[in-house]
């Protein structure tokens, strides 16, 4: 009986942390990161960081964007949450919409090496918290990243904490790494730039 009982509260445990993103997912540590990447962003300035390697015919992305905003996280994700609205803000995102918790992206731009579409699964994210995802179809099929979202209190300028890692490692591509980092690397830029402005973040 009491081997049956741990049984379901092992399946209870499971069930709770698989429904809600922000059990047991890590936390993102802005006192990890190096002085000089800290000094950055406190000189508001988002940081991107994109590094990707090839090996015996694997290819290996990590990528990291983060920033400090000058609202607090509930007023910035009201806007930055509206993911079917990207269309209207960032020119490389020809289409965006949003539906039964997947958004759907549509890339196009010169610095792109190929028109792009992403479609994954991603609860929308309205305040503070730690957000899994995973790409499960097309480009970079099995990526892996996180979305955090957090009150930052170490400097009164500013708010909240937004940042986002994503792993990929798969077989490797026709891009060549250094064009591959450019382009991710772009699109991080861009990407944090406009959706910090519109939000109500002054860089």
């Amino acid at each position: 009986m009491l081997h049956n009982k741990n049984i379901f509260f092992d399946i209870l445990k499971l069930i709770i942390f698989l429904a809600i993103p922000n059990l047991g997912a890590q936390a993102f540590s802005f006192h990890e990161l190096s002085k000089n990447i800290q000094k950055h962003l406190l000189n508001n300035n988002a940081y991107v960081k994109s590094e990707v390697e090839s090996d015996k015919g694997k290819q290996h992305l990590a990528f990291l964007a983060s920033g400090l905003h000058h609202r607090s996280c509930k007023e910035a994700m009201k806007i930055i949450g509206r993911y079917e609205d990207y269309q209207n803000h960032i020119d490389f995102i020809t289409k965006s919409t949003y539906k039964n918790d997947r958004i759907n992206l549509e890339l196009s731009s010169n610095f792109l090496p190929f028109n792009m579409i992403l479609n994954f699964k991603l609860p929308r994210i309205t305040d503070s918290g730690t957000y899994p995802f995973i790409f499960d179809n097309g480009f970079l099929l099995g990526l892996k990243g996180k979305i955090y979202v957090q009150e930052f209190k170490e400097n009164k300028r500013y708010l909240c904490l937004i940042a986002m890692d994503a792993n990929w490692s798969g077989k490797k591509t026709k891009i060549p790494d250094y064009i591959f980092e450019m382009f991710t690397k772009t699109i991080g830029e861009i990407g944090i730039g406009k959706l910090f402005r519109i939000s109500g973040h002054r860089f």
